[in-house]
Formats: structure tokens, C-alpha cells, sequence
């Protein structure tokens, strides 16, 4: 009887580190920044130290992963947010103090090796909101393309069946291109016109390798209807190229909704 107790806490002790160890599930890919609305890293501190100091090691071992990560995210083209830091001060000093002011999102310390794990959390949205400012302020943003606008001759009050639905939500397929998510993944017509700019006002992008997943996400976000286009082409790794007709309903569908400001765009990828 004392054996089968003894088992039993035995399989139970092994279950509980498992469920502890899957609470720190770490996301320290820069990708994980456009997967999820919030990026996530755990430092692990050595072995053979007390609580307090392995938690404090652990800690500094977190933020320093999470600069890292947040260095190596793209901002445009082949441009990462460490190039800009090491050209501007100012923004430098701003990645700092977004990186200080990570939450804790979870800590726990080993009694008998001694060593402590702490999980730190970042906001996507808290990043964006005071990055892009900043990279427009010391024009470090991509080159402006003109904002797109439908000429009178290009058929735009030539309504489709598809052009009369009413769109509220983006979906963009580039599953057939080499495509690198970014702070700035803008959409472009083939005459480098802007339908879709992040770095001007609106929210930065999504990724979703499925379409129900993408079309699950923005009606999260209250969209009742999204539109699916497929790109034409990719240029520069991170600006989405579109035929004409669907810069025309991209266009339209904004004018009456303005969903590019309020929901963002989900790019589908492989």
C-alpha cells in the first residue's frame, strides 16, 4: 500500500513540472510578433543560486532576450529595428524603454537545483504605437508611395456583383511569394501607389497560414464580412503588389467602412 502510495505521488510530482514547464511555452522569433498580439521570451537563470537571486538573474536574462528579439524584427525591405537604433538615438533610447516596461507574465523556482525561470511579455500594439511614430519623425520610414485613389477611367463605378458586397475585414493571400512580415507591410498597386501604408495611421499586419484562421481572427475584431484578394507579386520582401480590381474594391470598401485604420490586415503565408 505504501509502495502504491509512494507511486502515485511520484507520477503526480512528474505530471505537476511538466504543467509548470508548459506555462513557459517561449515565443522568442521575431515572427511570433505578427502570429500572436504579443511577443514572449523566458530567462533561465543558473543553477545553485537563492530565490531572490535567481529570480533577479532570470529576470535580466528575459529583457536582455527580449531586445534581442525585438532588434532582429523587420521594419521594411531588408531594414530591422537594430539598423534604425544604431542610426537614431532617439529611437534607441525608445526600444529601451518599451523593453523596460515588459510585464512578467509568470515565474517559478527549482528548490533543488536551485534556478528560477521568468516569462516576459511585450504588447504588439505597445511596440507599434510608439515605434512608428518615431521612425517617421526621423525618416527612417519607407520611402512614401502617393495614396491610392481610383481614377474616373479606370472602372470603378462599374460595379460587380463582388464590387456591390460591403467588405469589412482584409484578407491577403502571399502564399506564392517570398514574403517577410514587418512593422511596415504596405499594399501597393502596380503603379506604386499606396491602397495600404501602416507607418502613415493604420495597424500593423497579421499573419495566419489558414483562411478560416484569418477570417476567425477579424471577426473577433467585429468584422462581419472580410475580403479575400491574392497578390500579384511581392517587391522588396515586404511590399504586397495588387492587380487594379482589387485596389478598386480595397478602396471602395474602405471609403464606406474605413476597416484599414480599425481591424489591420491578415496576411495569409506558408
Amino acid at each position: 500500500m505504501r509502495w502504491k502510495l509512494l507511486t502515485g505521488l511520484m507520477i503526480g510530482a512528474i505530471f505537476f513540472l511538466v504543467a509548470v514547464t508548459l506555462v513557459f511555452a517561449q515565443e522568442s522569433d521575431p515572427l511570433a510578433l505578427f502570429e500572436k498580439d504579443y511577443i514572449e521570451v523566458v530567462g533561465i537563470s543558473g543553477s545553485g543560486q537563492s530565490r531572490g537571486m535567481a529570480y533577479r538573474a532570470a529576470k535580466v536574462i528575459a529583457m536582455r532576450d527580449l531586445m534581442e528579439v525585438i532588434e532582429g524584427t523587420v521594419i521594411y525591405s531588408i531594414t530591422t529595428v537594430k539598423d534604425t537604433m544604431l542610426k537614431e538615438e532617439k529611437i534607441s533610447a525608445m526600444v529601451k524603454g518599451v523593453v523596460k516596461g515588459a510585464m512578467e507574465c509568470g515565474r517559478k523556482y527549482d528548490p533543488i537545483e536551485k534556478y528560477a525561470e521568468v516569462c516576459m511579455r511585450i504588447s504588439k500594439r505597445g511596440l507599434f504605437d510608439k515605434l512608428l511614430p518615431a521612425l517617421n519623425e526621423a525618416k527612417l520610414a519607407p520611402p512614401e508611395a502617393p495614396s491610392y485613389k481610383p481614377s474616373p477611367k479606370s472602372g470603378a463605378d462599374e460595379k460587380t456583383e463582388k464590387e456591390k458586397e460591403i467588405y469589412d475585414g482584409l484578407i491577403v493571400d502571399v502564399r506564392a511569394f517570398e514574403f517577410k512580415p514587418a512593422l511596415v507591410n504596405r499594399i501597393l498597386t502596380e503603379n506604386q501607389e499606396a491602397v495600404y501604408d501602416p507607418s502613415k495611421r493604420h495597424l500593423g499586419c497579421d499573419l495566419k497560414k489558414e483562411v478560416q484562421t484569418a477570417k476567425d481572427l477579424l471577426l473577433g475584431r467585429g468584422c462581419q464580412k472580410s475580403l479575400f484578394v491574392k497578390a500579384k507579386k511581392v517587391k522588396n520582401f515586404t511590399d504586397v503588389i495588387v492587380n487594379n480590381e482589387d485596389a478598386i474594391l480595397i478602396y471602395q470598401s474602405n471609403v464606406k467602412n474605413n476597416f484599414l485604420s480599425e481591424t489591420g490586415v491578415v496576411f495569409i503565408v506558408n
